[in-house]
């Protein structure tokens, strides 16, 4: 019946919400362990934790990635060579900006060249997060979470070991020193790369597709 609720492991009719364990219709919500289809909402499956390893990408959910980005009230879209980034002006730390990237199926943005970089720069201005001129910073997915000195993008990709490495794009304001409370990194409006601490609650952040 239109609108109704299926049982426990059952399929919610169009529009109504599934149980735990179900599978939400089209255009439904799904639960905790659910399954979304298409147009439904992925249900939080992926948490983010600190331990040996850092902080990753999280894992477990079954909703899996949208097709593409959805802008809210929050956060805004772009594409370059098509891939969706979002442009969040909500202000989090670390954790949480991971966790909310992730429940929309993305990741915080990694930067792989100068271009990208310049792109998100000038993205992150146009979409209110960073000011010309001004103090705000964005944060990016890379850290030395796991092993001081070590900094790594979330997909595990070492960018930095005490120094540069072969092949890896950069583009700090200050050389990164091992240790201290500053693991995570940010991005300024001149496209310079800074050192923060990551649970640091006044940073803006740009999720992208994996």
């Amino acid at each position: 019946m239109p609108g109704g609720a299926g049982p426990t492991g059952g399929v919610a009719s169009t529009g109504g919400a599934a149980p735990t364990g179900g599978v939400a219709p089209t255009g439904g919500v799904a639960p905790t362990g659910g399954v979304a289809s298409t147009g439904g909402v992925a249900p939080t499956g992926g948490v983010l934790t600190a331990g040996a390893a850092g902080y990753g990408p999280a894992t477990g959910g079954a909703g899996g990635a949208p097709a593409v980005c959805v802008p809210d009230a929050a956060c805004s879209c772009s594409e370059l060579g098509g891939r969706d980034y979002r442009f969040c002006t909500t202000l989090l730390w670390y954790p949480d900006a991971l966790a909310d990237c992730a429940a929309h199926g993305m990741t915080i943005a990694q930067v792989n060249d100068a271009d990208e970089n310049a792109w998100l720069t000038a993205q992150a201005i146009a979409a209110g997060l960073l000011v010309p001129g001004g103090s705000q910073v964005v944060l990016l997915g890379g850290d030395q979470l796991a092993v001081g000195g070590e900094w790594r993008w979330l997909d595990g990709t070492l960018f930095w070991n005490n120094g540069p490495v072969s092949g890896q794009y950069t583009n700090w304001d200050v050389e990164p020193k091992n240790g201290g409370v500053q693991d995570c990194v940010a991005l300024h409006d001149d496209g310079l790369w800074t050192t923060r601490a990551c649970n640091s609650g006044d940073a803006r952040y740009i999720c992208e597709l994996p």
